[in-house]
């Protein structure tokens, strides 16, 4: 009878903590940890539309100022004499004559141009 009573009295020693804890800890940390997942998502919901908005302006800017490279384009062309560099051809070998012309021409107008090379 002895162990039956105590059996008795442990369950509902057991219950009774349950109950308290379930009150004081487990409730109020399960509501914590879902206010938490809730401004989580809330901030998460507001960064996707902050991106998306920043996107937008991005696609703006970029419409604005490939309108007014074609206004400018238009409206102020280019002078029919701007110098234009001459397009060299890849593998395109001069002979050691050339070079060494090409070379001593450079070597004088650097001379002339700038006096302490020498």
């Amino acid at each position: 009878m002895n162990i039956n009573c105590t059996l008795f009295i442990q369950i509902i020693n057991f219950f009774i903590t349950y109950k308290v804890l379930g009150t004081y800890l487990f409730i109020p940390t399960l509501r914590a940890i879902k206010s938490r997942k809730d401004k989580e998502n809330k901030l998460n919901a507001e960064i996707a539309y902050e991106e998306s908005h920043i996107e937008q302006k991005n696609l703006s800017i970029i419409k604005h100022l490939f309108d007014f490279q074609t206004h400018v384009k238009k409206d102020y062309p280019l002078p029919k004499e701007t110098v234009s560099m001459p397009s060299f051809e890849i593998g395109y070998k001069r002979d050691e004559k050339e070079i060494k012309n090409l070379s001593s021409k450079v070597e004088n107008l650097l001379i002339e141009k700038v006096p302490h090379v020498r």
